[in-house]
């Protein structure tokens, strides 16, 4: 067993998402007075969620990311790009991907998709859009989907699970996003 000090500092925290990533044992000490911010940063930047709005231009479709203090407008098409990074293959996972409350989706339609050599099954849902992989390889993957903003207000993007489906203890949160629309 390993045991780390200095765990909620940058490189700290890169070596615990290392170590939790391993079959290595380990525990962390914190200090009262630390935070742990800089190490849930780390831990959501290799699983993580992001707003694009996209755009055409002469040369084709420009994604450009959404800032938080950005506004949409109602009709305009936004991207959601979600970035899964696994140390290794997993069979049997689901990710659940939660919609701001202000949009709608484009592609409505469940079915098989493929994309870099992998292989799901996409669901939409009222408020989420689901992805089921029956393998998952180890390395990172991008998965992105678009969606329509159909009313004017403030919303949270919720946040996206991905989980095992037999092994629950193998899973990964991102973090919400909000958005304003005019």
């Amino acid at each position: 067993m390993i045991f780390i000090t200095g765990g909620t500092g940058l490189v700290g925290s890169h070596i615990l998402l290392r170590l939790s990533q391993s079959d290595i044992s380990f525990k962390a000490l914190k200090r009262k007075s630390s935070s742990l911010d800089i190490c849930k940063d780390v831990f959501e930047h290799y699983n993580s969620k992001e707003l694009f709005v996209k755009t055409m231009s002469k040369s084709g479709p420009v994604l450009e990311p959404l800032v938080a203090i950005d506004k949409v407008s109602v009709g305009e098409e936004l991207v959601v790009r979600l970035k899964i990074t696994s140390d290794r293959t997993y069979e049997f996972l689901e990710l659940t991907d939660h919609r701001p409350s202000v949009t709608e989706p484009i592609d409505v339609l469940s079915g098989w998709r493929w994309a870099e050599g992998v292989g799901w099954y996409q669901v939409t849902r009222d408020a989420s859009t689901q992805f089921f992989f029956e393998r998952l390889p180890q390395g990172t993957h991008v998965l992105e989907y678009s969606l329509r903003v159909a009313h004017r207000g403030q919303a949270s993007s919720g946040f996206a699970t991905i989980r095992s489906r037999y092994a629950p203890e193998f899973s990964a949160r991102s973090k919400s996003l909000g958005l304003s629309t005019q």
